[in-house]
């Protein structure tokens, strides 16, 4: 599954009462750094979210419905690459993918690897039912 993400905050700006500066100008410090770590924080894991999965991230704009266009937007083209891993102990280990295309301007989108799952046991009775 490939998971694309929008930041929906748009640009963003830290708007600062100005009471707030007068009255204690180290509160408004503290809650800007609060606010910007959070901002970085948030970001982070919408990038990591999108990179892992082969998506997009679309952030550090206002046009929201633009983004959402290009999001969904079908590739002009795609290839799918598959392999057969040979060796790979199902022990639910990550391993990590790498693609690389000698081709400029094109843009490759790929997952950053995939978890060597074990077997499930086919003794174990099914109790989702």
């Amino acid at each position: 599954m490939t998971i694309s993400t929008l930041d929906a905050r748009g640009l963003d700006t830290l708007m600062i009462d100005i009471e707030k500066v007068v009255i204690d100008p180290n509160q408004v410090v503290t809650e800007m750094n609060v606010h910007s770590a959070a901002a970085i924080a948030y970001g982070k894991i919408m990038s990591e979210l999108a990179s892992a999965t082969g998506g997009t991230y679309f952030h550090d704009n206002n046009d929201l419905k633009g983004g959402l266009a290009f999001l969904t937007k079908a590739p002009e083209y795609l290839y799918l690459l598959e392999f057969s891993p040979r060796n790979v102990k199902p022990d639910d280990t990550y391993h990590s993918l790498r693609v690389n295309v000698d081709t400029k301007g094109l843009t490759i989108r790929a997952r950053a690897g995939y978890f060597a799952e074990k077997p499930a046991n086919v003794n174990q009775a099914d109790t989702s039912r």
